[in-house]
């Protein structure tokens, strides 16, 4: 129920698309099953994983990883997949952007206060 300016209540629904895959609750057993069989998989099955591991459900994919039997394959998969997993140098530069421009802005202000 969400309560409007007017002091109206209204039902508010929200309808995100979601890939079809994403709701699959036995997706975590398929990406289990595929890394037991890793390195021995084929490009759409890695495919797979690495989709699952940068856009799945958070719980799952944090079971996943935190299992000690595919610690040692998600390393290798990571390793050589760096692409999928690294940040792109657009991310890189707006995280150092907006790291040091809120530190630069507070540096300055007593310098911009003084002349004023």
């Amino acid at each position: 129920m969400a309560t409007l300016a007017t002091g109206e209540a209204r039902d508010v629904r929200v309808v995100v698309p979601v890939d079809p895959a994403f709701q699959d609750p036995r997706r975590r057993e398929r990406i289990e099953k595929l890394l037991m069989s890793y390195p021995n998989i084929r490009a759409d099955e890695l495919q797979e994983i690495v989709s699952f591991l940068r856009s799945g459900k958070q719980f799952d994919v944090g079971m996943v990883c935190g299992d000690e039997r595919f610690t040692a394959k998600l390393s290798d998969i990571r390793r050589s997949n760096p692409d999928s997993f690294g940040s792109t140098l657009t991310h890189t530069i707006w995280f150092l952007v907006l790291l040091f421009l809120p530190l630069a802005l507070v540096c300055a202000l007593p310098m911009l206060l003084g002349r004023a």
